[in-house]
């Protein structure tokens, strides 16, 4: 699967997965039920990802096919090639080059990447900023309302307890020593203590280490909008759950609610800072959390659906992981029952992979794998295929390209002496399809040989590629 390919997939995944958790939390979800859906969709969405991190391969800034660059296939459908080298592109085809495009997909993820990077640094300092001037409180009637919070929500240690001047929304952070930072202004407050309570809930719930997880989706797949989605839809049912668990601890959810309202009036949403909970992020969503939270969903309802997201999550699981592990491409189904070349005196010469080019003495990547033979020695085709480019292409020397039968994947054959093929013909396994040359740049007699996938973006080694035997015993 190219780059191009993978990104569009990822789009249409992720809008699937988002728009299907949408409709089974939009009305008639308790919180919990309804943070358990998107945080499924979420794993959905990331799990190609991850699977990709495992086989992914890094696109090749410099590529050498045995001991040059090659000229770029079209992007598109496969185009003839006569024997004088010029490529006759197909009406419709694209003229961008798989590998310009490959490149240029490959920046922008980078380049979003490291602006989310910076956002994320950037938020870092405002963190500090805010903190830095912060006055903890050591004693005194506050300190034991945090610490009765914090007994009613189960934790082993209160967290610490800070004063900020900044009018913005209580916020908890610090994982290894966690601070619970409340605007002087809503010292003396009724609604204090509940909001103390709300933050020792995300502590005791582990929202300081799951919440930076959830919102790193969208730093990821910034390129999805289905991601930010989820994103935004975490981040409600995260305070929505908090809520929840609240109202049971306190036993008021009038109270409650009415402290949610005072705190919103009185502060300021806090900025999107890494590795917090806070009370607020965004105020729009306040009416939203009210409703849920004074029109509870009954359990019993909400189950029904909640299994049925458990059960599409699993489904759609082994989809998920198939999409990152095709990244480098596989067999797809072709066999190789004949050897590449049988001669005696045959042998590797340069593999795949970085290598000391042998004219220039310079480090280049070789996204082929040279054989080393008499001139003339034949070139057995190793497995069925449709032939579908001859002739010769510049450093390539002779060249025949060949479309492995039941599989998305091709064989270049090149620096060849003749060829006893034609485009368009049918090649079985054990067929003579040349002979061993150095017709293009080369020091001596070989056979280049390349594996790589229909678009041309990804190369493979050849010598690893199960069944495929290169020289025969």
């Amino acid at each position: 699967m190219s780059l191009a390919v993978g990104v569009t997939t990822s789009i249409v995944w992720t809008g699937g997965i988002a728009l299907f958790a949408e409709g089974l939390t939009r009305q008639g979800m308790t919180p919990g039920n309804s943070q358990i859906i998107w945080r499924l969709a979420a794993l959905l969405m990331a799990l190609p990802w991850a699977a990709a991190a495992f086989v992914w391969l890094v696109p090749n800034a410099v590529i050498d096919p045995g001991v040059n660059m090659p000229w770029a296939d079209l992007l598109g459908a496969p185009h003839d090639f006569h024997a004088s080298g010029t490529p006759s592109p197909r009406p419709g085809t694209s003229l961008v080059p798989p590998a310009q495009l490959e490149t240029t997909l490959w920046i922008a993820l980078l380049t979003g990447w490291s602006i989310r990077l910076m956002i994320f640094l950037r938020g870092h300092f405002k963190l500090a900023k805010i903190t830095r001037s912060a006055s903890l409180i050591e004693a005194g009637p506050l300190l034991n309302a945090l610490r009765a919070a914090a007994s009613k929500s189960g934790l082993a240690r209160p967290p610490e307890l800070a004063v900020i001047e900044p009018n913005c929304s209580p916020f908890v952070t610090g994982w290894l020593r966690p601070v619970l930072y409340v605007p002087r202004a809503m010292l003396g407050t009724s609604a204090l203590a509940p909001i103390m309570q709300h933050e020792c809930t995300h502590l005791a719930r582990g929202d300081l280490f799951t919440r930076p997880l959830e919102r790193g989706l969208a730093d990821l797949i910034w390129f999805s909008p289905f991601a930010w989605l989820a994103r935004a839809r975490l981040d409600y049912w995260r305070e929505a759950v908090c809520d929840d668990v609240t109202v049971r601890q306190t036993g008021d959810r009038l109270a409650y609610a009415r402290a949610l309202a005072f705190t919103a009036r009185l502060c300021q949403p806090l900025p999107q800072l890494p590795a917090t909970a806070s009370l607020f992020n965004r105020k729009r969503t306040l009416p939203m959390r009210l409703t849920t939270l004074l029109y509870p969903v009954p359990i019993r309802s909400s189950r029904p659906r909640l299994i049925a997201g458990i059960a599409a999550a699993l489904a759609a699981a082994p989809l998920a992981l198939a999409q990152g592990l095709s990244v480098p491409g596989s067999v797809d189904g072709a066999t190789f029952p004949s050897a590449v070349i049988a001669h005696p005196q045959a042998r590797i010469t340069s593999s795949f992979g970085v290598r000391t080019h042998p004219i220039t003495h310079k480090e280049i990547f070789h996204n082929g794998t040279d054989i080393g033979a008499p001139f003339g020695t034949p070139v057995l085709m190793p497995a069925t295929g449709k032939v579908l480019m001859t002739g010769s292409k510049g450093n390539y020397g002779t060249i025949v390209e060949v479309q492995l039968e039941g599989s998305g994947h091709r064989l270049r054959f090149a620096q060849l002496q003749s060829f006893d093929v034609s485009v368009g013909d049918w090649v079985s396994a054990g067929e003579k399809i040349g002979e061993v040359g150095a017709s293009g740049k080369a020091t001596g007699p070989h056979l280049h040989i390349e594996y790589f996938t229909d678009d041309g973006d990804t190369f493979l080694d050849a010598e690893t590629i199960d069944g495929l035997t290169l020289i025969a015993d």
